[in-house]
């Protein structure tokens, strides 16, 4: 038995590389082995970077993979940094930066445009986890008025 026979991976993470996990997996599909294999086969291996900013977005920096991804992301870019990047963006995102999010939503809907079938499953995962988690903020925020508002009330 080997040690990917033991991982619990996504039956996706089977039919394409690491590298290219970033345009495969939707958010729920990240188990914690996933993530290892996008930490350990992408991220940390990677040194095609020149660029301070790499090793900030690899170890978890938001602000440094979304100024990469803007700098990188465009048609005359290598396909290993395109991945790179982009893989940097789906660990700060899943990381909870709202920021990457949106950053990789946007790369995913334009490459969807071009060929839906490969990106669906992750488009329309990390689409529907930012409407789960702007849902739950306009509630915590509404509820947070209510709060503000009854205690406003109690007090006149």
């Amino acid at each position: 038995m080997s040690v990917i026979d033991t991982l619990d991976l996504p039956e996706v993470c089977f039919s394409c590389t690491p590298p290219h996990w970033w345009s495969a997996l939707a958010p729920e599909d990240w188990t914690p082995d996933a993530r290892w294999g996008l930490s350990d086969r992408v991220l940390e291996p990677l040194e095609l970077l020149h660029d301070r900013r790499w090793a900030h977005a690899r170890a978890g920096d938001p602000a440094a993979a979304i100024a990469l991804a803007i700098a990188y992301d465009r048609g005359d870019t290598q396909p290993a940094l395109l991945n790179a990047m982009m893989s940097a963006l789906v660990a700060n995102a899943l990381l909870g930066s709202a920021a990457a999010r949106l950053v990789l939503i946007h790369g995913l809907s334009r490459r969807w445009r071009l060929d839906p079938a490969r990106y669906e499953r992750a488009l329309h995962g990390w689409q529907e986890l930012d409407r789960e988690l702007g849902i739950a903020a306009a509630g915590t925020e509404a509820s947070g008025e209510a709060a503000v508002s009854a205690i406003s009330n109690a007090s006149n």
